[in-house]
This record gives structure tokens, C-alpha cells and sequence, in this order.
């Protein structure tokens, strides 16, 4: 005598059903909390040593005058990274000490250099005579005397955090924005490091 063959079906497990479900709405899961909850998670770590200033402000175009008295624009640094200070033309220790930053900052880029401006802006030009003396040592260097409406304009768009703008150091990216400031005293080789990320993640300049 035969026996009879079970034909009966094992009951298939929703195990794989489920996990696939919860794989595929973990992503949209995570997102609904990110943003349901984004304002009360902890801002992440910068790892820029400047100010970066929000929003970045455009300098616009304004009419300079250089030491030579020959005239240029601020657009015609358009597509340059330019490190900008500010000063009397006396030049005391922390102006020398700036434009000694601004020259060490540029040379290390190597050959990302060329990408790079120096631009000093003078708020006066009493002792112009003087500073050509220490000019000789920063060739490249572009000097803004003037026009006065020009340079407290300029100065204005600069003023953050350093309220006179003076003896701070500011990068302005190729499109012609303020996007980073430095307060009076701040070290070269900082600078050299956001520049050189800078750099490196732009796709202009």
C-alpha cells in the first residue's frame, strides 16, 4: 500500500518582504526627521580659520587710483582671488607685517599663484613718499589711493568684523564678493590653508 504524497505548500516568510520595505524606507524615513528636527542638531565643525562673511557682499565697480597714478577698476580683478588690507600710508609695523602675509600667502599657492592679486588700500596719502620704500620689496603689489569716495566705499563693503576696516586682511573671490575676513594680527600660514582649500574646490579664478 502507497502513502499518500503531501502536496501542501510550505507557508512562504514575510521576513525578506519586510526587510526590503524597511530598506528601501529608511532613506525617505531619515529625511522626513532631518528636517522635521535640522533646527535642533548641532552645527557641524568649520574648518576655515577666517570669518566667512554671510551673506558675501559685492564690491561693485568703483574707479581707483593707483601710487603710480595710473587708474584701474576693482573689476579689473574679476577672476582673481584677491587679498586685500587696509592702511595709512605711514605703514607702521602691523601694515609692513600684512604685506609681508600677503606676499608669503601668494608664494605659497606655487604655481596656483597666478590666480592670486595682492591689493593694498590706502585711507591716506601723506606719507606716500615713505611707503614706496616698502613697496620695493612687495613687486606685484596693487596700491588703491584713490578717488576718496572710491576708498570709504570700498572700505564700507570690507568692514566686517573689523568695524574700520583697518589692519584686517579680506579675501574676495573672483566674482568680486567679500567672502572672508581676518582681524589685525592673524597668522600667515591660517591663511595659507583656507587659501589653498579655496583654490582647490573653485571652479572660477
Amino acid at each position: 500500500m502507497t502513502s499518500a504524497v503531501d502536496t501542501t505548500q510550505p507557508k512562504r516568510s514575510n521576513h525578506t518582504l519586510w526587510i526590503l520595505v524597511t530598506v528601501c524606507a529608511l532613506p525617505y524615513l531619515a529625511g522626513w526627521l532631518y528636517f522635521q528636527f535640522m533646527d535642533k542638531l548641532p552645527t557641524p565643525a568649520t574648518t576655515n580659520y577666517g570669518t566667512l562673511v554671510s551673506p558675501v557682499r559685492a564690491v561693485g565697480e568703483l574707479p581707483l587710483v593707483g601710487a603710480d597714478g595710473a587708474t584701474f577698476n576693482t573689476t579689473d580683478l574679476r577672476g582673481k582671488w584677491v587679498l586685500v588690507t587696509v592702511a595709512d600710508s605711514a605703514c607702521a609695523t602691523s601694515c609692513q607685517q600684512n604685506l609681508y602675509f600677503l606676499r608669503q600667502v601668494r608664494q605659497a599657492m606655487g604655481n596656483e599663484r597666478r590666480r592670486v592679486e595682492r591689493l593694498l588700500v590706502l585711507t591716506e596719502t601723506s606719507q606716500l613718499a615713505a611707503l614706496q620704500l616698502h613697496l620695493k620689496e612687495h613687486a606685484g603689489m596693487k596700491v588703491a589711493v584713490g578717488p576718496v569716495a572710491s576708498i570709504a566705499q570700498l572700505q564700507a563693503v570690507l568692514q566686517n568684523p573689523n568695524p574700520a576696516a583697518k589692519d584686517g586682511l579680506y579675501i574676495i573671490d573672483p566674482l568680486g564678493n567679500v567672502m572672508m575676513s581676518y582681524p589685525p594680527d592673524s597668522k600667515g600660514e591660517l591663511i595659507i590653508k583656507d587659501l589653498r582649500r579655496l583654490l582647490k574646490v573653485s571652479q572660477v579664478g
